[in-house]
């Protein structure tokens, strides 16, 4: 895949520079991030490359790199990473690679344990999510779920406690406390979160809006940043 922004390119050098199979630069050098990139590259003896700009509106335009997908990780290994943090996020059907992507940036922001995610009706771990999390898929690790229920009953046999949000929620957010390791389940952008799914969850919450303007509800991914600074 090609990755078009040089924080997520940088991450990737750092993290599993072995993934990184070429960097193809911008005849006018691009951002100061872009030198970092070169200078590492250069650092790791990574094929370097040089195109000439063009007028095209593609995302082609600009420096790039090419990078293969980072691998997931067993729900078992994710439930164990060794972390100062305690709260894992778990995405059900997310649609929308930015959404995803800033979920990532987020639980690396904030030093989530790991990211546990929906195989199917969900967005596939493309350019965009790498590129919105810039650099957040790298430091954080994920496992693709084939049975999300399933796999959340299994975090609560380890002793985890499963977190929803809703708008219809009784307890407000700011009730939660931070004295046991919580997994975040993150709605659909349409649905929200699946009755199935909403089963599994020990507490429900919600996020009161503060004023009276008709905005009732907020975007999944900044939902998600709410309640993980709330735990961090």
């Amino acid at each position: 895949m090609e990755l078009y922004n040089p924080h997520s390119v940088f991450a990737a050098l750092l993290h599993r520079p072995k993934d990184v199979k070429r960097i193809v630069l911008s005849e006018h050098g691009g951002s100061t991030s872009w030198g970092d990139v070169k200078a590492k590259a250069l650092e790791l003896d990574i094929l370097l490359s040089e195109k000439k700009d063009t007028n095209e509106t593609s995302r082609r335009t600009g420096s790039y790199a090419e990078v293969l997908e980072k691998k997931p990780t067993s729900l078992e290994l994710l439930i164990n990473q060794p972390k100062d943090q305690n709260f894992w996020i778990a995405l059900d059907s997310l649609q929308d690679p930015n959404n995803v992507g800033s979920i990532f940036r987020t639980a690396a922001f904030f030093g989530s344990n790991g990211i546990i995610m929906a195989k199917n009706r969900a967005s596939p771990m493309s350019s965009v999510v790498y590129d919105v999390a810039s650099g957040g898929v790298e430091a954080i690790p994920f496992s693709i779920e084939t049975n999300l229920n399933r796999s959340l009953q299994k975090m609560k046999d380890k002793g985890l406690w499963i977190l929803g949000t809703s708008e219809h929620a009784q307890k407000n957010l700011s009730q939660l406390k931070r004295d046991r390791p919580w997994v975040i389940v993150v709605g659909n952008e349409e649905n929200g979160i699946r009755p199935n799914v909403l089963k599994q969850c020990d507490e429900l919450y919600a996020i009161k809006p503060k004023t009276d303007y008709p905005v009732t509800s907020l975007n999944v991914a900044v939902t998600s940043a709410i309640v993980a600074a709330q735990l961090s």
